[in-house]
């Protein structure tokens, strides 16, 4: 047991140098410029029937999302973000997806999506500045329900203001917040999903996906999500 510890302890610092390695150079060679894939069109179709999933769940099945990931407490300051994942990087939360099988069917469906979640914004939250933590995934949020009022999202220096269906695409390693400032909840499905990238990064791109999916970040992840 002793020598598996050591050996865990070896494969994870080489794979956590990997991924910096990898890191470092995506940022070197990936493109500024967001092109929205032709999947994203066809999934913002399915709008309505995304939304009538959700409202359909339990509410004490969408999770606090710093239950899930503490990580993210540091950034909403309470519960008030919350979270049904059914995928993260590449690993499949099977018992939500049997809770929301169409929009699951439709996220699995598209090889390109490493992960893909219910996201909840209730009245009053303020996600402060913060930047994601890989660049070889990029972001899209296409909002299911959004109050009147002020209710939006700052990446970099543009302001969004959520529309449902309407798609919001960009690069999370950029600063960004986010705020509900209504009465009332937002919705939305958030998705990363693989960054176009020629070979030999798109591959090595893949393997380090693979590896995050792996880490014991995710399987925590997952754990507390059931």
């Amino acid at each position: 047991m002793k020598g598996q510890g050591i050996l865990y302890r070896i494969v994870s610092w080489c794979g956590q140098r990997f991924i910096a390695v990898s890191e470092y150079v995506l940022r070197r060679y990936s493109s500024p410029a967001i092109k929205e894939p032709g999947w994203v069109a066809n999934l913002c179709l399915y709008t309505d029937t995304m939304r009538a999933e959700f409202l359909q769940l339990f509410d004490e099945n969408i999770r606090e999302y710093g239950m899930i990931s503490p990580e993210q407490r540091r950034i909403t300051g309470g519960n008030s973000w919350k979270i049904f994942i059914l995928k993260a990087y590449g690993r499949t939360f099977r018992e939500n997806c049997l809770q929301a099988k169409e929009t699951a069917r439709l996220c699995l469906s598209i090889p390109e999506i490493t992960s893909a979640a219910f996201s909840v914004l209730e009245h009053g939250t303020h996600i402060t500045p913060h930047r994601g933590v890989y660049a070889g995934v990029l972001r899209c949020i296409i909002p299911l329900i959004v109050p009147d009022g002020d209710c939006g999202i700052r990446v970099g220096e543009r302001v969004y203001r959520w529309q449902v269906g309407k798609p919001v695409l960009f690069d999370d390693t950029i600063e960004h917040e986010a705020w509900n400032r209504t009465q009332e909840r937002r919705v939305a499905l958030l998705i990363d999903y693989v960054q176009p990238l020629p070979q030999p990064l798109a591959a090595i791109n893949r393997c380090v996906i693979w590896l995050i999916g792996r880490s014991p970040f995710i399987g925590r992840m997952l754990r507390a999500s059931m």
